[in-house]
């Protein structure tokens, strides 16, 4: 099973302090169940202090499952996202969110977040959420 983790978790990640989220990060990491796409690994890495981590961090990112697809499409089946959800009385904070979830739905991996504008997309999607440990 893949889980894409969102950088709503990542970065609770990286600060430390929730045990439970952390051991879940780590465990889908060393079973081999962690991935990422686009503009959740620009979004890490935009958020970097210097230019060590960032290329250790990118390093480290690019080692797991990288979920590509093509721009253009990607673009549209997020843009597409954002319409249905707004014709449903639904509006999504940032649009990348609908990005990262077109990513999700497209490639019908769990996904592991900690940001509202998900739930509203799951509520009407089938976005899979992660189950945590």
């Amino acid at each position: 099973m893949l889980v894409l983790i969102d950088t709503s978790i990542w970065v609770k990640f990286f600060r430390g302090g929730d045990l439970n989220l952390i051991q879940n990060v780590q465990k889908l990491i060393l079973g081999n169940e962690a991935c990422i796409c686009p503009p959740i690994l620009q979004e890490i890495l935009q958020g970097v202090s210097d230019i060590k981590t960032f290329e250790k961090l990118s390093d480290q990112l690019l080692s797991l499952h990288f979920l590509e697809a093509d721009s253009k499409m990607m673009a549209i089946g997020a843009a597409k996202l954002y319409f249905q959800l707004r014709k449903r009385g639904v509006t999504i904070r940032k649009s990348m969110d609908c990005l990262i979830a077109s990513y999700a739905l497209t490639f019908d991996v769990s996904f592991y977040h900690a940001d509202r504008d998900f739930d509203n997309v799951s509520r009407h999607f089938p976005l899979k959420l992660f189950v945590k440990y």
